[in-house]
């Protein structure tokens, strides 16, 4: 199994399986500690319907003496990858 296909299988349908959700309230509870490197951080959205405060895992990519926010799945576009 490769690491795609271990993605794939975290995110089938385009939602975090039960152990994708762990690890992802993992990294965001590490990287708000400030135990993480520098290009690891916490993004925090509100829930559209139910208000409630989510915390998504987020790499710092800096290119150009610029940084982005790179989303760990893409940006969706491709919808047979997953």
């Amino acid at each position: 199994m490769t690491l795609s296909d271990f993605t794939r299988w975290l995110y089938r349908g385009h939602r975090p399986n039960w152990i994708a959700r762990i690890m992802n309230r993992a990294t965001a509870a590490m990287a708000s500690t400030g135990v993480a490197p520098d290009y690891l951080v916490t993004l925090e959205v509100t829930g559209r319907k139910s208000g409630r405060t989510f915390s998504l895992p987020v790499v710092i990519a800096v290119v150009d003496g610029e940084r982005y926010l790179v989303s760990m799945l893409g940006d969706g576009r491709d919808q047979e990858s997953f």
